[in-house]
């Protein structure tokens, strides 16, 4: 096994139930905490989430989507 294949895990699926634009610390210690993984993203890729959104809205796929995030995971 190569040092890149141990440096990849498993990917976790999170199923959204919400999605918080501002989230507030007083938010995370006053409510039942499920599961939280904030993700940051830059401007191009929200460009690319956003047309792949609107063009499965416009071809009518209006079911579930499942889309993965790769990047560096930061645990706080």
């Amino acid at each position: 096994m190569t040092k890149q294949e141990k440096d990849i895990s498993r990917p976790v699926t999170l199923y959204v139930e919400k999605i918080e634009t501002k989230p507030t610390m007083t938010e995370y210690f006053e409510k039942r905490r499920i599961s939280v993984i904030d993700l940051e993203i830059d401007a191009v890729q929200a460009v690319q989430l956003i047309e792949y959104l609107r063009e499965r809205n416009n071809q009518g796929q209006t079911g579930s989507i499942r889309i993965r995030f790769l990047g560096r995971m930061v645990h706080v």
